[in-house]
């Protein structure tokens, strides 16, 4: 009788052992799910997204830890952010990310198409019709300048919140020369004035983020940022929790 009372409040004992932790799976997944959304929504408001927002929590309990003051791990992907006059997709990581807004840092990527900066492209080379493409670890930039095809060799160079093309040698007439030495062909001597290296300012950079690579890929440029070390701060006002995203 005693061996079957005991078996009994053993089975009985894991049952509840099981209902608990179904019951705080739930609990950490409908959480996670709230916080993400939330998440969503204040950065679409920072980032001023047109485009869909998405948030993730990748701890397996990160929902309970938002309970206790501990999220973890926050990725944030963002398409549509416009940047003077280009929109770019970001895909941010935070670390150690507390419901009041604390981080030990992170990482950012925004990447923005070649297609997307045609503006820029025209008044930085003086080229009409222009295109851009990745040339190892710089940029290939074609077009036509006086109805001759021009392509222009530019390398790339960053500081904390700007980066650099710097036009390099340009082939034109079947010859490959220096940016300087353009000024010797009468139909492009013009073209070297235009061919100065260009400076993109970044400003009003997300919680102090420094800009430390930019990288030229098949479909544009990659620009690379590290996040600083946040304290937690008072609700952001400008960007209520009710805020809608674009997703």
């Amino acid at each position: 009788m005693l061996t079957r009372l005991r078996r009994r409040s053993t089975a009985i004992a894991a049952g509840v052992v099981a209902l608990l932790l179904v019951a705080v799976l739930i609990a950490n997944s409908v959480i996670k799910h709230v916080a993400e959304g939330r998440i969503a929504r204040l950065a679409a408001c920072r980032l001023q997204a047109t485009g869909p927002v998405h948030a993730s929590l990748p701890g397996t309990f990160a929902g309970l830890g938002a309970v206790f003051g501990s999220v973890g791990d926050v990725r944030v992907q963002a398409d549509g952010v416009p940047r003077d006059g280009v929109t770019a997709h970001v895909d941010a990581v935070l670390h150690d990310v507390t419901p009041g807004g604390a981080t030990s840092g992170g990482t950012a990527v925004a990447t923005a198409a070649y297609s997307a900066m045609t503006q820029q492209l025209v008044q930085m080379s003086g080229l009409a019709d222009p295109t851009m493409a990745a040339d190892g670890a710089g940029l290939l930039i074609t077009g036509t300048r006086s109805g001759l095809p021009v392509t222009v060799h530019a390398t790339i160079s960053t500081s904390p919140d700007t980066f650099t093309i710097t036009p390099t040698t340009v082939r034109v007439l079947g010859r490959d020369l220096t940016v300087a030495t353009l000024t010797s062909i009468p139909l492009v001597k013009d073209l070297a004035r235009q061919l100065d290296p260009k400076v993109f300012p970044l400003p009003n950079l997300p919680d102090g983020a420094v800009l430390t690579a930019v990288r030229a890929g098949a479909s544009g440029l990659s620009l690379d940022f590290s996040v600083p070390k946040r304290s937690g701060s008072k609700a952001d006002t400008a960007c209520p929790s009710g805020q809608s995203t674009t997703d």
